[in-house]
């Protein structure tokens, strides 16, 4: 898994999210404040998997810049249903 902070050209949200939905890895696209404008979660089955997925996310035109940290492993997973039910 990894997270990708990405920097779009300005006003390009609609069509960079249309853009980025056709790639089946990203999991989850977030409008965030802060650096950068999106937030991505990504799957891959490999480093050279992700390079790959890396490569088509590039390519889409209003992605001017991205910045990618890789999980090492996860410690804490809830779900929006875990904390509704107060677990």
């Amino acid at each position: 898994m990894a997270f990708c902070t990405l920097e779009i050209a300005q006003g390009s949200d609609d069509d960079t999210v249309v853009a980025l939905s056709s790639i089946t890895q990203i999991l989850e696209i977030h409008t965030v404040t802060g650096v950068g404008d999106l937030h991505l979660r990504i799957v891959a089955r490999s480093n050279d998997h992700l390079h790959e997925v890396m490569q088509q996310i590039a390519a889409v035109p209003t992605v001017q810049r991205s910045q990618t940290q890789l999980a090492l492993s996860t410690v804490l997973s809830r779900t929006i249903a875990d904390v509704l039910a107060g677990n």
